[in-house]
């Protein structure tokens, strides 16, 4: 398609998206989640503290509205069209419904952390700080009803969690979701509820001890739980001595390959790419809110999340809109464009400049 044939479509489009960007302050923690900031036990956040917290919240909504941004100045600003075709079409153009439902996505979670409302499962979300709020148990274990009481038969013997169909029947479709791989109950005292997932590697350890995992968003208790580990916060999974290591917006200092010297459009592999090392500490937050505010049903593609940034720019229009690191990657790229001193793209992932 054609981009100059209808610019002035785009233009008439962006002006029916009714946001203003508002002043990050508008942002506060506890206004959207249920946490605590007195002890770290138990994925207390007092090690993060609620300053930094609500930075990081403020954080997001200023990604937000970069992400925003980028979308209505598509067909205008050839950064923003570059950008969105690379993650969000594989290279190709974008129609006026795509940036629409991008563009939602996007005005969703701004409104959301600028003005909380209960999730789908009408509650408060809850955000911790570790997975220590989650024990595991296993199925030889005595059993817990709703309201956290142990479990008897009419004997007074006690019930253990596969005496009970219910938890049976629970582990049997969650071990069904882990293609097979055992299913574990982790016991959680604030839901008064069983989380059935994989082990971590022991009876003692957690999902925030893989070395990979940052954040989960769960929507299988009562009520919508968000995860984030100490990884997340550049702290260590060690409960003693964890500090946290803030990264700004726009903030890593970067050498960018000059478009000039790019030959047939391969970016050498030695120009800064989109990772841990240039995105800053929010993105994984604003990552999770498209999973608590949006629900899993549309933020999980088809094969699972895509974090690779090559898997990524492949994966099409149908699949991106479905992956948050993808809307979380474009607004962190978009940021950088519109506020480092030469304009630094990200495009296709790459840091490059005119």
């Amino acid at each position: 398609m054609n981009l100059s044939s209808y610019v002035s479509a785009l233009l008439s489009w962006a002006v029916l998206v009714n946001v203003s960007f508002t002043e990050a302050a508008a942002a506060n923690i506890t206004a959207a989640f249920d946490i605590k900031f007195g002890s770290d036990l138990a994925g207390g956040c007092k090690y993060v503290g609620e300053t930094s917290m609500n930075t990081l919240f403020k954080d997001s909504l200023v990604l937000a509205d970069a992400g925003i941004k980028a979308t209505q100045t598509y067909g205008t600003d050839p950064r923003a069209t570059r950008l969105l075709n690379a993650f969000f079409g594989a290279g190709y153009d974008l129609t006026s419904d795509m940036l629409t439902e991008i563009t939602n996505h996007y005005v969703t979670i701004k409104k959301w952390i600028e003005s909380p409302t209960p999730t789908k499962d009408g509650k408060k979300p809850m955000l911790f700080c570790d997975h220590t709020w989650l024990q595991r148990q296993d199925m030889q274990s005595q059993a817990r009803d709703k309201d956290g009481n142990l479990m008897e038969d009419d004997e007074g013997n006690a019930l253990k969690i596969k005496d009970v169909e219910d938890y049976r029947n629970t582990q049997k479709e969650e071990q069904a979701l882990l293609g097979g791989k055992k299913a574990f109950p982790y016991y959680s005292s604030v839901h008064k509820g069983y989380l059935y997932d994989m082990t971590h590697g022991g009876p003692t350890k957690g999902y925030c001890d893989e070395t990979t995992e940052q954040a989960g968003t769960s929507h299988r208790l009562s009520t919508t739980t968000l995860t984030l580990c100490p990884r997340a916060f550049g702290a260590s999974q060690n409960i003693k001595g964890r500090k946290v290591t803030y990264r700004g917006l726009h903030s890593a200092e970067i050498s960018p390959w000059k478009r000039k010297d790019i030959v047939k459009g391969n970016i050498p592999s030695t120009a800064p790419a989109l990772s841990n090392e240039i995105v800053p500490t929010a993105a994984t937050l604003f990552h999770e809110l498209f999973h608590v505010v949006l629900g899993n049903e549309i933020t999980f593609p088809s094969q699972g999340e895509c974090y690779g940034l090559d898997a990524m720019l492949a994966l099409g229009f149908d699949e991106a809109k479905l992956n948050p690191e993808t809307f979380a990657l474009v607004a962190v790229a978009y940021d950088y464009t519109e506020n480092t001193q030469d304009g630094i793209e990200f495009y296709p992932g790459w840091a490059v400049v005119d």
